[in-house]
């Protein structure tokens, strides 16, 4: 499935895929409609792995691209 989402989008970057929802549990967001995905979320790590900054986003949401550059910003590591 993963293979055809990318091949019919065009997408040119790695996308993966958690088909044993070890993430999606070990992260905490699943979808409360539908307990196969993930609910849109998203996680800033620092430099040793923890997480400094995350959004848990409403239902077909996400938080927008200029919400995330001003966060990693403001972390002035980057």
């Amino acid at each position: 499935m993963t293979k055809r989402i990318v091949q019919d989008n065009g997408l040119t970057y790695p996308v993966l895929c958690d088909n044993k929802l070890k993430t999606i549990n070990d992260y905490n967001v699943i979808d409360p409609n539908n307990s196969r995905i993930a609910r849109p979320a998203t996680y800033i790590l620092d430099e040793n792995g923890t997480v400094a900054w995350i959004t848990l986003d409403p239902e077909k949401t996400r938080v927008p691209t200029t919400t995330l550059l001003a966060e990693l910003l403001s972390m002035d590591r980057f």
